[in-house]
């Protein structure tokens, strides 16, 4: 495994050649583990001093973090004023990464820790500083040059705590007194300070003033909240983007989503999506994630399978439109994810099989998938799993329709005739000992437990869910035990059918 501090500064140094290559280095070197920090050449050429000339070559001579603010003054062309704070807190977090890379190399893991908070703490610093010298520009000086560097100071500080945070964990879980409760989520003190600052860097943009658009901080509003949203994600902390969500439609001046660059576009609509896809607001989802999909860069294919995880079991679930085996090869994760799921409603045994054959849908074979340890945590680490539990009632579905067309799609179809189709299918009653009211290791149950007279009562209930959802038109006569079906449109395409929360929660 590549180390994170694949580019810190090598260690040990000679004392007094630390800080002389430190500095020198700097303009060239990225901070450790975090590719996309801004060189301090690029930090100084983007504030230039107009008293001083441009910066060439900084020499120090003390390598002690609090001897660097007094020796930087007294480099040739340094930063004079606020600017200067910034560039020293970005140095200080350059030495302590460095340390912190020494600590590892000796493997003293609580030192590596305290020198990656002391790291962050300066990063910190340095984003605090920055925030509050960009919300103090004149209303005639044009945000938008300084806006590109407080995105790339947000999304280093999000790193570093990310790795601050790594190290920590790994100290507590190596600690002999540190006991995590089950159920327990991992502390992330340094993700958690991350999205405060995040917070500030909104409203900072957000809430500007500026009559003049054109120079205006909002522009960066939209690039923020994806930031946030992705650490609000990572801390399982939801209910926040409610409120930032709320802010943004509180700003009546912010320019419209279609005037932001079509990066900030998709992302905000991913995010949104993905609020309404947990919240089992299913349509709303599918509005928003096919607008991300269908807009993402098509080199950008780690985040089209990021938004293809939640589109795909939404597509099936309000259109009734399965994934192309194209489309599932086109990547292993959605291969993995998926295939077997839409094998059990296309009634195939599997992808392996050498018959074409369908079977008709397999509900035993879907209930077996579904529980599956590995895809059983998979699904529910994604937020997938009450959507994929949404399937149930749509392969009843399948099952009856199939019985229909077999039947020549007549309109009487009796409860002992739908209960043999459920049985070849891997149904069983409820009030069987197997798991899921399903056969044993997935056979049909001509050797069951239960009877057609014994299950007679939840086949009427089941049909009844079924008719209540929309997923048939018809109605159930209970003296006949014969489920009638509409002439017309018995079974209604699944974008009619209203889908909301709890709609899996139909089958036995």
């Amino acid at each position: 495994m590549a180390s994170p501090y694949a580019a810190a500064i090598p260690s040990p140094l000679p004392a007094n050649d630390y800080a002389d290559y430190l500095i020198h280095h700097t303009n060239n070197l990225a901070l450790p583990g975090i590719d996309t920090v801004p060189s301090l050449l690029s930090l100084l050429s983007l504030f230039p001093s107009p008293s001083t000339p441009s910066p060439t070559y900084l020499a120090l001579r003390s390598p002690l973090p609090e001897k660097i603010v007094s020796e930087l003054r007294r480099c040739r062309g340094y930063l004079k004023t606020e600017w200067e704070e910034i560039a020293t807190g970005r140095i200080k977090a350059l030495l302590f990464l460095g340390r912190a890379a020494a600590c590892r190399d000796a493997q003293d893991l609580n030192g590596e820790r305290e020198e990656l908070h002391r790291a962050y703490e300066s990063y910190e610093a340095v984003v605090g500083t920055f925030l509050r010298q960009l919300t103090s520009l004149p209303q005639t000086t044009s945000a938008r040059p300084y806006l590109a560097l407080l995105i790339k100071v947000l999304l280093d500080l999000r790193a570093l705590a990310l790795l601050a945070d790594k190290v920590l964990q790994t100290a507590a879980t190596s600690s002999a007194t540190s006991v995590l409760a089950p159920g327990s989520s991992q502390p992330q003190p340094h993700l958690e300070a991350t999205a405060r600052q995040l917070n500030k860097a909104f409203t900072a943009c957000v809430a500007d003033r500026n009559a003049d658009i054109e120079l205006s901080r909002k522009w960066a509003t939209y690039r923020i909240v994806a930031i946030l949203f992705r650490t609000y994600f990572k801390l399982k902390s939801l209910p926040l983007c409610r409120n930032i969500l709320r802010a943004l439609s509180a700003s009546a001046d912010l320019p419209p989503l279609s005037a932001f660059p079509r990066a900030d576009r998709v992302t905000f609509r991913y995010y949104t999506g993905m609020l309404h896809f947990l919240g089992q607001e299913y349509p709303k989802a599918l509005t928003d994630l096919t607008y991300a999909y269908d807009n993402c860069h098509s080199a950008a294919r780690n985040q089209q399978v990021q938004i293809l995880l939640p589109l795909i079991p939404l597509q099936l679930l309000l259109r009734g439109r399965l994934p192309s085996p194209q489309l599932l090869g086109s990547d292993k994760r959605l291969q993995a994810l998926y295939a077997p799921f839409c094998d059990a409603i296309r009634g195939e045994a599997s992808s392996s099989a050498s018959s074409s054959s369908s079977t008709g849908p397999s509900l035993s074979s879907f209930e077996a998938y579904l529980a599956s340890p590995r895809l059983e945590r998979i699904l529910v680490q994604k937020g997938l799993y009450l959507a994929i539990e949404a399937f149930r009632p749509i392969l009843l579905r399948c099952v009856l329709k199939r019985l229909w067309v077999v039947r020549e799609k007549a309109t009487r179809l009796s409860f002992e005739e739908v209960y043999r189709s459920l049985k070849f299918a891997g149904w069983k009653s409820s009030s069987s000992d197997s798991s899921f009211g399903l056969e044993e290791n997935g056979k049909s149950g001509a050797s069951g437990g239960d009877t057609f007279e014994q299950s007679a009562p939840e086949i009427e209930w089941l049909l009844g869910g079924l008719i209540a959802n929309g997923y048939m038109k018809g109605y159930l006569s209970h003296e006949r035990r014969m489920l009638v079906l509409s002439n017309t449109n018995a079974f209604p395409p699944l974008r009619d059918v209203a889908l909301g929360p709890g709609a899996g929660g139909i089958v036995g």
